[in-house]
């Protein structure tokens, strides 16, 4: 396995910031004009999500909205629209092409190690990255294979699991229980298996061991991917070097929530 001192965690806002069109607006416009009827089926199931970020989106995938909850769709349905979706996103994917050179970051050390949330292979085919330094931690279109999705648990119904078995049969649902009961079946359609993809990549994970210097450049960090920075300043030890690198001021703020967090040495630039 190689290893190297650096790592660089790369987010959508790193082909955002090479000019690609790649934001969850831009798909969701795409999918529109291309993918009418996928789209249709979002819509019918979801609330309609007008963020740029894709976190937003993940999220959205629990977030059924109650009170305009389509009670005839059923699991199996989920699951088709789900299928639909993958080859929709590998799709869109697809065609949105290569950054022009203008863009190029040029001090990137090409000899660290890099952990891409991007489906798509800039790091690779305009950085000249070598393959085996790259871990696409959601799968890539190369692959043929991606990973989406939201972090939550199923909703809360402590209150009802209170009660005794006796007096549960005896009591009535409420419409908004009938759908939230509905609703629990159908979250672990779109959960992200984050702890499933950890594992499935340990060897790439126990290489981070001897990482001292960490850049992180167009991320969300957004609660559902938390856990992946976690598990990276768990391997490399937390006097692990962090830059972040930020957009925009909310960028900076979370950046700056995240790094309390970790519990890291940081530096904040702009990005």
């Amino acid at each position: 396995m190689i290893k190297s001192e650096k790592l660089y965690i790369i987010g959508n806002g790193f082909d955002i910031h090479h000019g690609l069109h790649c934001s969850f607006t831009d798909f969701r416009l795409w999918l529109k004009e291309n993918r009418p009827e996928v789209y249709s089926q979002y819509k019918r199931i979801y609330s309609e999500v007008e963020s740029d970020l894709w976190s937003d989106f993940e999220q959205c995938l629990f977030c059924f909205n109650l009170d305009d909850y389509p009670c005839d769709v059923t699991k199996a349905d989920l699951e088709a629209f789900k299928a639909a979706l993958y080859e929709a996103i590998k799709q869109w994917v697809r065609s949105i092409g290569l950054p022009d050179s203008s863009t190029i970051i040029e001090n990137i050390d090409k000899d660290a190690m890099f952990i891409t949330f991007n489906y798509t292979r800039t790091l690779e085919d305009v950085y000249g990255i070598d393959e085996d330094r790259v871990l696409h931690i959601h799968g890539s279109v190369k692959d043929d294979r991606i990973v989406f999705g939201h972090g939550s648990s199923k909703r809360d119904r402590s209150w009802y699991e209170d009660y005794s078995d006796e007096y549960k049969n005896i009591m009535e649902e409420t419409e908004e229980e009938k759908l939230i009961r509905k609703s629990d079946e159908f979250i672990d359609v779109f959960k992200k298996p984050v702890a499933e993809i950890i594992k499935n990549n340990r060897g790439f994970f126990d290489a981070l061991r001897g990482v001292k210097e960490m850049t992180i450049l167009g991320f969300s960090y957004s609660d559902i991917d938390l856990p992946y920075l976690e598990k990276i300043v768990e391997m490399t030890g937390d006097d692990v070097y962090v830059i972040f690198g930020n957009h925009t001021f909310m960028e900076f703020n979370r950046a700056l929530h995240v790094a309390d967090e970790l519990g890291v040495n940081a530096r904040f630039v702009d990005f």
